[in-house]
C-alpha cells in the first residue's frame, strides 16, 4: 500500500540523513515527494521536492537536480501553478543541456512542451517538442 511505503521511504531518508548519504538523502527525498503527490498531498510534496532539488544542486548532480525539478513541475501543475512549472522545467532544461545529457535534456524539453501547450503557447509548445524528438 501507498502508506507502507512511506513508511519505509520516511525510515531509509532517515537513515540516509544519520549517514550523511547525500545521494542516497537526495533519491529519497525525490520519492518521498512523488509519492506524496500521488497521496494527494501537494504542499508536501511540493515542499520535499524543492529540498530534493536544492540537496541535488548542492551536490553537483545534475541528474539529479533535473529529475527533481521534473517531479517538482508535476506538483506545480497539479496546484495550478503552470508559470512557475514552465520557469521550473526551464532551468531544468538549461542545465541538462550545459552538462550535455542528451536523454535528460529531452525528457525536461518534453515536459516543458506539455507544460507550455497546458498554458496555451501552442507555437512555443511545438518547437520545443520537435526539438526533443531531435534530441532522442
Amino acid at each position: 500500500s501507498l502508506a507502507a511505503a512511506l513508511e519505509c521511504l520516511l525510515l531509509g531518508l532517515s537513515r540516509a540523513r544519520a549517514a550523511g548519504n547525500r545521494p542516497l538523502t537526495q533519491e529519497g527525498l525525490l520519492g518521498m515527494g512523488l509519492l506524496r503527490m500521488q497521496l494527494g498531498e501537494l504542499e508536501e510534496a511540493r515542499r520535499v521536492l524543492a529540498e530534493s532539488v536544492r540537496v541535488a544542486r548542492e551536490m553537483g548532480s545534475v541528474r539529479a537536480e533535473c529529475a527533481a525539478r521534473l517531479g517538482l513541475a508535476r506538483v506545480l501543475e497539479r496546484v495550478h501553478e503552470t508559470a512557475e512549472a514552465t520557469t521550473v522545467l526551464e532551468a531544468a532544461r538549461e542545465t541538462a543541456a550545459a552538462c550535455g545529457d542528451r536523454r535528460m535534456e529531452a525528457q525536461v524539453k518534453t515536459g516543458l512542451g506539455r507544460m507550455l501547450a497546458v498554458q496555451g503557447e501552442c507555437e512555443r509548445a511545438v518547437q520545443v517538442l520537435e526539438e526533443a524528438a531531435w534530441v532522442w
